[in-house]
């Protein structure tokens, strides 16, 4: 009798871990959270200026890769509240980078839009949108978080204020602050959310 108790007993907590498992398995697809890893030192990029950005500052916590392009309405709406977010959050160990992998934009075109919109965050041109294929990004306004240990913390919207034909007063939820926030308090990788903004065109390959 002790037996079949005890074997009974071990298969209801068979299907209770089961059961756990199949709705963490259910709610990682639903909402795109994934335990992903990119390999930053493997980053050999520039800025505008020619300025290497390395990846192993040990002071840095996260990294926020801000896709924007000198053409997108939704993008150039968001570059003051990019601004505002890379203030707030250098001193907290949150470096913001800009990155613009419009294959339409020429060097000067960026710098010119850099120079008219007052951009803060270092830009990089990534011609070859090899960080665009990375970081899987698809749209401009769209940012990818990634912790310092290369973990994809976060990927979508910086907030919902602006959208292709939409625009609100003010901002009601504000996905990229809040996704910063959860990960300095080490807490679970956030959800990702959709971008609205334009999509990045790929470079014809010849």
């Amino acid at each position: 009798m002790f037996i079949i108790k005890l074997s009974r007993m071990t298969f209801k907590n068979f299907i209770t871990i089961f059961l756990i498992l199949a709705t963490f398995c259910l709610y990682t697809i639903a909402t795109g959270v994934y335990a992903q890893t990119i390999s930053l030192e493997s980053l050999k990029i520039k800025d505008i200026q020619g300025k290497p950005l390395v990846f192993n500052n040990k002071k840095i916590k996260a990294y926020v890769f801000a896709f924007i392009s000198s053409e997108c309405p939704v993008s150039n709406k968001y570059i003051p509240k990019l601004n505002s977010l890379f203030s707030d959050f250098k001193k907290k160990g949150v470096h913001f980078i800009a990155i613009n992998a419009n294959p339409e934009n020429s060097i000067q075109d960026i710098q010119k839009h850099a120079r008219e919109y007052k951009v803060q965050l270092p830009i990089v041109h990534d011609i070859d949108q090899k960080l665009m294929s990375t970081l899987k990004a698809t749209t401009t306004s769209e940012v990818v978080m990634v912790s310092s240990s290369g973990t994809l913390f976060y990927r979508g919207a910086i907030d919902d204020q602006f959208s292709v034909g939409n625009s609100k007063p003010e901002a009601r939820n504000h996905y990229l602050s809040d996704a910063i926030y959860k990960l300095l308090d080490h807490h679970a990788v956030s959800p990702n959310t959709p971008a609205s903004g334009c999509i990045i065109s790929k470079k014809e390959i010849h």
